[in-house]
């Protein structure tokens, strides 16, 4: 992230203690999380059938029946895993993004 920090400044032409967080959205370049982010969910998006959601085990209409269903889990190694973790931020985007036909 520092390293990417350091190439927006050049970029910009800014100078080495300058906020870089107006320069990321003036250029409309993603940070590094962002872009780690967007391709999690993005990978969501194309693979559904990997994922179940909170509906699919019953027909009732509940307020999380949208959501992805995220496993219990005994280790903290699972939730550093890419399907726990894509799970988690497919969760946490608005509904009307999720519902998009493609992320781009």
């Amino acid at each position: 992230f520092v390293l990417q920090k350091w190439c927006i400044r050049i970029i910009s032409g800014h100078r080495r203690f300058d906020s870089c967080k107006p320069l990321f959205r003036e250029l409309k370049i993603l940070t590094l999380a962002g872009l780690v982010g967007y391709e999690v969910c993005c990978f969501v998006k194309v693979n559904p059938q990997i994922f179940v959601s909170n509906g699919d085990y019953h027909q009732y209409s509940t307020r999380s029946r949208e959501l992805l269903s995220v496993t219990g889990h005994n280790t903290s190694a699972f939730e550093r895993s890419p399907y726990h973790l894509s799970a988690k931020a497919f969760n946490a985007l608005l509904l009307d993004i999720k519902n998009k036909p493609n992320l781009l």
